[in-house]
């Protein structure tokens, strides 16, 4: 038998007899399971087998199925991104190149660093930011707290 001939029976077989009960399973079929993103407890099942066993036999198919898919998945969220998909494009900036959004109280510090100077305490700016955050929600103003512990005996002071 020539070289090509072994490489061609050796191609066609692509099933592998695995388990207790010799179980034939099909690396086309594993491979094709991986790249829809089956995992490995759910491949062998499909096919019947222990999730170990599997793994022992076709550990680098699932690999590259499962590295496959990841590619597909990548290509196609760049190609909605160059299309002008807005938030995928948002998240690949975060994603990959480790953009990210400003915390809300840098922007407000930012904004009152612009209009009050650099005399703004962090205290007047978070401040600043917790009554914008309840304006915004509809909550009240937050009561008056007292340094009296009610109920506090030897004071001088009236009881709560």
């Amino acid at each position: 038998m020539t070289a090509v001939k072994k490489m061609a029976a050796k191609k066609k077989q692509t099933t592998k007899r695995v388990g207790w009960g010799k179980v034939e399973v099909d690396e086309e079929q594993v491979f094709k399971l991986a790249q829809f993103g089956c995992n490995d407890g759910e491949i062998a099942s499909f096919f019947g087998v222990d999730r170990m066993t599997l793994v022992r036999h076709f550990e680098q198919v699932i690999a590259k199925g499962h590295d496959n898919l990841r590619r597909v998945i990548r290509k196609k969220q760049v190609e909605l991104a160059m299309h002008g998909d807005r938030t995928m494009l948002i998240w690949l900036g975060k994603q990959m190149l480790g953009q990210k959004e400003p915390s809300p109280l840098i922007a407000i510090q930012n904004n009152y660093t612009e209009n009050d100077g650099p005399t703004t305490s962090i205290n007047e700016i978070v401040e600043g930011w917790e009554t914008q955050t309840r304006k915004a929600l509809g909550l009240p103003e937050p009561a008056e707290v007292s340094d009296k512990v009610p109920g506090e005996v030897g004071t001088g002071q009236d009881e709560v």
